[in-house]
């Protein structure tokens, strides 16, 4: 989930406002300004920081910024700080920060630091960021579940093809506007393995399956599967929805699913009409990004919590509407093999 909290803008020595942010990784920050002594100026923004390397971060700045200073902080704070280069002290958009000694992947720590445009206005940040990860599984989305009936929750459901950790991996939800992605934390994986992602929290015995994958509870985990929770409420899957998985923040599409329901001349809106042109550009998606090319929701029937829309398991994987169907009533299968549909 990302959360952005914002602090108090307050003064510093240099009569300079500064704004202080903290927002998960690749997380862009919204349109600001501040008003400093009766003149308006616009402090620089952070849009975007994401590991690149298991040193190395990619930051990306609203105007061309200088370092001031840079850190690295582990979450836990049981140890200190670490140092932070930068490769060019000239102002830059696009800053890269290389750290002291690379992250264990997954493992989480805290970007902070001050940049200054070349107007003198100062940004002070602290971003919290996963350790790059170099062994990303192959995922393919294999089923999901749009309709709630409790315990029945929605839930997004990946096969691994071969072996890899899921730490940083994003799944994208291009509908929630509320709540577009999710992280995943590290957890190993081999050629096979069901991942399901659970939208809502309703039961009691609920653990993110990091480790052993029997140690959830739930009426829909299964024991030979991996199971994560999210807390979401209101709907969190649509009908209609552009789902795509990532690599990492920033990183390649591993895979994606395009789905509409009946009737639709075009997506509903530009944020669904975006994600599924970037999934056919990527190659994850076609013959086209347009809705005429989704998968149907509603084929052989309307999706409910027992009628799950799922990869039909002959149809291999075109990156097409042809590999998905809506299973019969009864015929969900978080967690296992998907039953033939027609």
């Amino acid at each position: 989930m990302v959360k952005t909290t914002r602090f108090p803008v307050a003064l510093v020595p240099s009569l300079v406002l500064v704004p202080v942010l903290f927002a998960l990784a690749s997380c862009a920050l919204e349109r600001e300004t501040v008003s400093a002594w009766g003149a308006s100026a616009e402090t620089p923004k952070l849009i975007s920081l994401f590991p690149v390397g298991p040193a190395e971060l990619a930051g990306e700045f609203s105007a061309p910024v200088s370092v001031r200073d840079v850190r690295c902080l582990p979450e836990s704070g049981s140890e200190p700080p670490s140092p932070v280069t930068v490769s060019d002290s000239a102002p830059a958009r696009s800053i890269r920060f290389a750290l002291a000694a690379p992250l264990v992947a997954g493992a989480r720590a805290i970007l902070s630091g001050t940049v200054e445009d070349g107007r003198g206005n100062s940004l002070s940040f602290a971003v919290p960021f996963l350790g790059y990860n170099a062994r990303i599984p192959r995922l393919l989305i294999n089923e999901i579940r749009t309709g709630y009936d409790k315990p029945k929750v929605e839930y997004i459901e990946l096969v691994s093809l071969d072996s890899g950790n899921l730490a940083g991996v994003e799944i994208h939800n291009a509908m929630n506007e509320a709540v577009p992605r999710y992280v995943f934390p590290a957890a190993e994986v081999k050629p096979g393995d069901f991942v399901v992602l659970h939208l809502r929290s309703v039961e009691e015995g609920l653990v993110d399956e990091t480790g052993a994958v029997d140690a959830s509870g739930g009426a829909d985990a299964r024991p030979t599967a991996r199971d994560f929770w999210d807390a979401q409420t209101r709907a969190p899957l649509k009908s209609t929805n552009v789902i795509t998985v990532r690599a990492r923040a920033g990183g390649d599409i591993l895979d994606a699913l395009l789905v509409a329901e009946p009737g639709l001349a075009e997506w509903p809106n530009e944020r669904l009409s975006r994600a599924a042109a970037e999934a056919a550009e990527r190659g994850a998606w076609g013959p086209t990004s347009l809705v005429s090319d989704a998968a149907n929701a509603a084929h052989p029937e309307t999706m409910t919590p027992t009628r799950t829309l799922g990869r039909t398991p002959s149809s291999g994987d075109t990156n097409a509407a042809s590999d998905w169907r809506v299973c019969k009533t009864g015929g969900s299968s978080p967690g296992a093999p998907n039953i033939a549909v027609p």
